[in-house]
């Protein structure tokens, strides 16, 4: 059992947790695997006065056995403060 944490603030965008069963991946991404995606603008959860000064936090749980766990994401605006990982 896995657990991901993360904090963001005034995010747009995604972060995906991805895995792998091998012990070494290759470097062309083929080896790696999407668990779970977090995919959105975080200022929307901040509503009604869309203050973007407020952190959203989210956290995600899934089972798997795997090697390596990495976190990929893409940025449009704001701010990943934290990425928490837990098994």
């Amino acid at each position: 059992v896995h657990t991901v944490y993360v904090v963001v603030n005034a995010f747009l965008g995604d972060i995906t947790i991805q895995g792998t069963l091998e012990q070494y991946p290759s470097s062309d991404d083929s080896d790696w695997v999407d668990v779970t995606t977090f995919a959105g603008d975080s200022t929307f959860y901040n509503q009604p006065n869309n203050n973007d000064a407020v952190d959203y936090d989210f956290s995600e749980t899934f089972t798997g056995k795997f090697v390596w766990i990495r976190a990929k994401y893409t940025l449009e605006n704001g701010t990943i403060r934290e990425i928490r990982y837990n098994y």
